[in-house]
C-alpha cells in the first residue's frame, strides 16, 4: 500500500499512482462499495398495454403503487421518469392499487409492452 502522508499531512482517503511520471492522483471510487454508486430500485410491474391516443398505460403490479410515487419506465436504454399522478381500475380513479391489480396510469411519453416500471 502507498503511503498517504503528503506534506506532513496523513490523508483518510486512497492514492494511487499513474503511470504518468510518477504522479499521484486521488480516486474516490476505491473507497465506494459497488451498492453505493447504484441507487436501488424496486421492480413493481410491468406494462402489459399502452394507449397513444389518451397516453395511457395498462400495468400489471407485482408491488403496491399509490399516487405522488416517483416511477421509472424501463426497456433496453430507454428510461421515463415521473410521477403517478392518476390512477384508474376499471374505469374508476384510485388513490392506492395493490400487488396483482392491472391499474391504468396516465404517461407522460410513450411506453411499449413488456416495458419493466420500478419505484424510484
Amino acid at each position: 500500500m502507498l503511503d498517504t502522508t503528503v506534506c506532513s499531512k496523513k490523508f483518510p482517503f486512497p492514492w494511487g499512482q499513474s503511470n504518468m511520471s510518477g504522479l499521484l492522483y486521488f480516486s474516490p471510487l476505491l473507497r465506494m462499495s459497488p451498492t453505493a454508486t447504484k441507487k436501488k430500485e424496486k421492480t413493481i410491474g410491468k406494462v402489459t398495454h399502452y394507449y397513444d391516443h389518451i397516453s395511457v398505460a395498462v400495468v400489471e403490479l407485482a408491488a403496491p403503487l399509490k399516487v405522488g410515487d416517483t416511477v421509472c419506465f424501463k426497456r433496453g436504454d430507454q428510461e421515463l421518469v415521473q410521477e403517478v399522478e392518476s390512477l384508474q381500475l376499471d374505469h374508476e380513479p384510485i388513490i392506492a392499487a395493490k400487488k396483482g391489480q392491472a391499474v391504468g396510469m396516465k404517461v407522460s411519453g410513450p411506453v411499449h409492452e413488456g416495458t419493466l416500471v420500478t419505484k424510484v
